[in-house]
């Protein structure tokens, strides 16, 4: 649409320039103001210009022709992510708040794994699978940029829930080892997590543990009113405090022989935490991902050529 109205725009400047020349000079000195070449060079200078701006947009547009397929080979474990999003993790005792950080660090332990497969499972009032177990790191990042305390319509905290769907996920393969990475600042509404950890440890999966948020005073949960002005979540008339329950945590980490890391409020770095903790296997199978061949580059290049030479072109 733009390239037409540029060309438009264009015309009707020219057509004004030349009735605003007839008015004020004759044929003859219009003739040497403004000769029949240097017109012609000016409408090719102006329609490479044209050129160029088309094929820029259709670059914009990331034009896609034919496919390729890459290649991973898998090693490691399989790492299932259970991230916590119930309205507790909106708390800002870690700045900005507890599930910022907790993605933040997500992203920092993607960077650090070199051939496992991982999984994303969020949980509030139940647990949902947001990205399956996958070596396709760059599609996780792009799911777990759109989570929040909205992806769960069922409010609550059941981690139980979560640490069953995520044992139910792993594959029974023997030559592989499973992780479950649980990120929680550990409020439970009485799912009984320490029976579904019990049985996550019985099919010889890892649970590593970690506790985000303050203990001691807690953090009240900003919340929006229907003017979008910042409130904070009531319960009873009064100001609701999310305090971290390190109790559980190190209860199951106790029971089952987990690692639970009381990160608090502190900066924690995931990646560094999951390498301490890492456990090897040996060659996996070869996972396969299709991608679309970007073609955008031919178009950009063209049309950078074009506008290039427009620039040489006297007028």
């Amino acid at each position: 649409m733009i390239v037409p109205v540029v060309a438009l725009l264009f015309l009707y400047s020219q057509r004004g320039r030349r009735s605003a020349a007839a008015r004020l000079f004759g044929v003859d000195i219009r003739k040497r103001l403004m000769p029949p070449q240097i017109f012609g060079r000016m409408f090719f200078v102006v329609s490479l210009k044209l050129v160029a701006l088309t094929l820029l947009i259709i670059a914009m547009a990331r034009p896609q022709y034919g496919e390729q397929i890459e290649e991973t080979t898998l090693r490691g474990a399989d790492v299932f992510v259970v991230l916590d999003v119930s309205r507790s993790m909106q708390a800002t005792d870690l700045p900005p708040n507890r599930l910022s950080r907790a993605k933040s660090n997500i992203r920092d332990l993607l960077s650090r794994l070199h051939g496992e497969r991982a999984g994303l499972i969020v949980f509030a009032g139940k647990a949902v699978t947001c990205v399956p177990l996958t070596g396709d790191f760059a599609f996780f990042e792009e799911v777990l940029e759109k989570v929040d305390t909205n992806t769960v319509p069922v409010g609550g905290t059941a981690i139980s829930d979560a640490i069953r769907q995520a044992t139910r996920s792993m594959t029974d393969t023997p030559d592989r080892k499973c992780v479950i990475i649980l990120i929680t600042d550990g409020e439970d509404h009485d799912s009984l997590p320490l029976a579904a950890a019990h049985e996550a440890a019985s099919k010889g999966i890892r649970l590593l543990l970690i506790g985000i948020g303050d203990k001691n005073t807690g953090s009240r949960i900003p919340t929006k009113d229907n003017d979008g002005r910042t409130r904070f979540m009531m319960y009873d008339n009064q100001e609701v405090w999310s305090k971290a329950d390190e109790k559980l945590l190190s209860d199951i980490a106790r029971e089952t022989g987990s690692v639970y890391i009381p990160a608090g409020t502190k900066a924690f770095d995931l990646g560094e935490i999951y390498e301490r903790h890492r456990v090897n296997t040996g060659e996996l199978n070869t996972e396969r991902h299709t991608r679309p061949n970007e073609q955008f580059q031919w178009f950009a290049g063209a049309g950078l050529i074009c506008m290039f030479f427009a620039l040489f072109i006297r007028v």
